[in-house]
């Protein structure tokens, strides 16, 4: 599974959150985030302040060129709330998504730092460029920025590769010592032992941000998809954190009022003995949460079950493709499509919302294999689902194989990936790919599609088809706009 904007399937979850905890008004939230501080990081409310970062998550760009904006960030990300976590008391911290948010430029902040997780590197660039330009210094880093750091070097001061937790005190160290270096690269792969509680004050105090909470619960992979960003830069590791810490993260705002949380995890059954610990602990919590797994949790007797009663709403797997050739030309070989039929009723069975990714553009895909995949999506009712276009993403092994084969279309990174093919396909020409693609999700996300997918297995409730079906009705409105659900 890729680790780029899969995110967007906490949806359900964070519309259900808004049921469990009302918005209020914005003294509510300022309330919520003083004690959130006063508890867990005092230090911040009492020191005074010399120096301010403005963090900013970037949005992306639409096909017609304009930006992508919500009213509200269902699924905020936890980047930056963690690395306020390890910013010393005497910064001030501003936090800006501006997917939702509008950019203060005017801002006095000393530091200017971006991350990504995609294809918002593009405007991640941009800003930074502007804000340099404004006489900042700039910081960016993020998943895509650390598989292509040279070329985001070329719009920023500092560049920082991998995860952060263990650079960002020093570059903040070294640029008040005057001495910013343009080049910061994580010591060891997934220092994920002993994190900090993030600054979730800096979530909950934002109207723009909506309920449902961001936890960490590992990183990495341990299998090696071809296409996949994570596979580029953890190469098969998968660390979990310790358990009681995660455990300390969701009651750390759970007892704040909040129910709904986005596990962070791109795949939870990456390790199966420390998911069944997971779920066990997570169960007295009484939250409600969804994550990204694989089907090997269905390896293991009982645990997609024990996964539900831990609170589990829905789960997104990436089933990719129904061709069992283009599975393993993508070294996910581990999936067999003879099995999806039964893996995907075990899921409904087991009480979840399906949720389920599919990639089109597949060097074994023809107009057929997609026209099949459009009805099999309706046929097993699955009430969730996103498609991508194939992509060459830089960094990645698909990207280098591409590249050898002269497949690419151009060697712009700006160019590769969201609604664009960057790449000769093998049984299309790119602009039949582009248009097979709308087709389909034209046609899944039609309404008889929509309704027979949402109501045509009722086992998951009235109540959380009536969720799923507004999730589907933003989804539809998206693809009308030519946006791709899951990219934004």
């Amino acid at each position: 599974m890729g680790g780029g904007w899969a995110l967007a399937l906490g949806l359900i979850a964070a519309l259900a959150a808004a049921r469990a905890v009302p918005r209020g008004l914005a003294w509510r939230r300022r309330r919520l985030a003083r004690l959130f501080l006063e508890r867990h990081h005092p230090a911040y409310l009492s020191t005074p302040k010399t120096r301010k970062v403005l963090f900013i998550h970037p949005t992306t760009y639409q096909e017609d060129g304009s930006l992508f904006k919500e009213r509200v960030v269902h699924s905020p990300a936890l980047t930056f709330p963690l690395l306020a976590a390890l910013t010393p008391p005497h910064w001030a911290v501003e936090l800006c998504y501006e997917t939702s948010e509008s950019i203060p430029w005017d801002t006095e902040a000393d530091v200017i730092a971006l991350s990504n997780m995609g294809h918002s590197l593009w405007r991640a660039r941009e800003i930074a460029r502007d804000f340099r330009n404004l006489g900042k210094h700039t910081v960016i880093g993020g998943t895509m920025a650390s598989l292509i750091p040279d070329w985001v070097q070329e719009v920023c001061d500092t560049v920082v590769v991998g995860d952060a937790e263990q650079t960002w005190p020093q570059f903040l160290r070294d640029f008040e010592a005057g001495s910013p270096k343009p080049r910061y690269v994580e010591p060891a792969k997934h220092p994920v032992g002993d994190l900090p509680v993030p600054r979730y004050d800096l979530l909950l105090e934002k109207d723009t941000v909506g309920w449902m909470m961001p936890v960490q619960i590992a990183r990495g992979c341990p299998y090696r998809c071809r296409f996949c960003t994570i596979n580029a830069l953890s190469k098969g590791l998968y660390t979990p954190r310790p358990v009681e810490h995660i455990v300390r993260d969701v009651r750390s705002v759970r007892e704040l009022g909040c129910r709904f949380f986005f596990f962070l995890d791109d795949n939870i059954a990456g390790d199966l003995d420390f998911a069944g610990r997971l779920f066990e602990a997570v169960q007295p919590l009484a939250v409600k949460w969804c994550s990204q797994s694989t089907l090997d949790i269905l390896k293991q007797q009982g645990l997609l079950e024990k996964a539900v009663d831990s609170g589990a709403v829905t789960l997104c797997f990436g089933l990719e493709s129904l061709s069992q050739k283009s599975l393993t030309n993508v070294a996910k070989g581990f999936y067999r499509v003879d099995q999806y039929d039964s893996q995907i009723a075990a899921i409904g069975h087991a009480g979840l919302m399906q949720s389920a990714e599919f990639i089109i553009g597949l060097d074994h895909d023809t107009p057929e294999t997609i026209d099949r995949l459009a009805g099999y999506i309706v046929e097993q009712a699955i009430p969730l689902v996103r498609c991508y276009i194939y992509a060459p993403i830089p960094g990645t092994p698909v990207w280098h194989d591409f590249q050898k084969q002269g497949r690419l279309l151009s060697e712009d990174f700006s160019s590769i990936g969201g609604a664009n093919v960057g790449f000769r396909p093998v049984h299309f020409t790119p602009e039949q790919l582009l248009e097979s693609y709308w087709s389909l999700m034209q046609r899944i996300y039609s309404w008889p599609a929509i309704l027979r997918r949402v109501f045509g297995r009722r086992r998951r409730g009235l109540g959380n088809a009536l969720l799923v079906l507004v999730a589907n009705l933003q989804y539809r409105r998206l693809v009308n706009k030519r946006t791709i659900p899951g990219l934004a």
